[in-house]
């Protein structure tokens, strides 16, 4: 049995994290280290799939991502964009 290590891209833009989302670079790398687990069992090559997982300051994300797999490289997930999801406003 050949067994092949994940490799983790990040083409995310670091400053829209920042930006746009209020996510720091650090918390968004211990997100995705929490879902690394999960993303090297994944089962959907080529499609883009998302998740939702909660950061470790306890906010919800959303993480947009790409497995792929190729006879040089293995596998490769590619982390496309992540985003901190806003709560509902409460109805009156």
């Amino acid at each position: 049995m050949i067994l092949f290590n994940t490799r983790f891209l990040y083409p995310v833009s670091a400053v829209k994290l920042q930006e746009e989302q209020g996510l720091l670079p650090a918390e968004f790398l211990q997100t995705v280290g929490l879902l690394r687990p999960f993303l090297e069992k994944e089962k959907a090559y080529g499609e883009v799939c998302t998740t939702q997982v909660t950061s470790p300051r306890g906010r919800p994300l959303v993480v947009h991502y790409r497995k792929t797999y190729s006879r040089d490289n293995g596998f490769v997930v590619e982390i496309l964009d992540a985003e901190v999801v806003r709560p509902l406003a409460k109805a009156a």
